[in-house]
């Protein structure tokens, strides 16, 4: 079973400082401004890569919004919310969880971030050549590893969500030591 990030508790919710469930947190109480202000860019790239390229676990047919109500940006392009839920095979997000870490400076839990450093090569290598034959990938959770998307799911999702394939490198300036001492350093 994945492990859920960046799935928020209800809108009703978003008034209490306590979430009836625990699993479902108020992103308005992860926002993190010292951490985002502090964070080295190569590894905010590296961040956003991870959560923008990942494998593909399932879509909607509608948008997510944002539970920042003042949030402009996503009212107006409501489609950076996305419709996907995005994993590497371990955890899975929202299509738009990059959006609360750029914009709203949500950090992500410092287990997931310790993951991500150990996992992005293994993902960067795994996708790259499924993105040079312009290919999405599709989590298999049955077989646990991820396949080939087919063709009418692939035209949809990238028609209609942020998700792409257009080739791209991994995220530059990449330095493995040096990030996971600068994870480290932002408990």
């Amino acid at each position: 079973m994945l492990e859920e990030l960046g799935f928020w508790c209800s809108k009703e919710e978003l008034l209490h400082d306590n979430p009836l469930d625990f699993n479902r947190p108020n992103p308005l109480l992860l926002v993190d401004d010292n951490w985002f202000a502090d964070c080295d860019p190569d590894l905010l790239k590296t961040i956003e890569w991870y959560l923008t390229r990942a494998f593909i676990e399932s879509h909607e047919l509608a948008y997510s919004f944002c539970r920042f109500s003042t949030c402009t940006l996503a009212l107006e392009q409501p489609r950076i919310m996305g419709a996907c839920t995005l994993t590497d095979g371990v955890y899975c997000w929202p299509e738009g969880y990059w959006h609360y870490v750029s914009h709203h400076h949500v950090k992500p839990p410092q287990e997931f971030l310790n993951h991500l450093v150990d996992r992005y090569g293994t993902i960067a290598e795994m996708t790259r050549k499924a993105r040079d034959e312009k290919k999405l990938l599709l989590w298999d959770d049955t077989e646990h590893k991820a396949v080939e998307m087919p063709h009418a799911m692939q035209e949809w999702i990238t028609s209609f969500t942020t998700v792409q394939v257009t080739r791209d490198s991994v995220a530059k300036g990449w330095n493995l030591p040096r990030h996971r001492g600068l994870i480290r350093y932002f408990t």
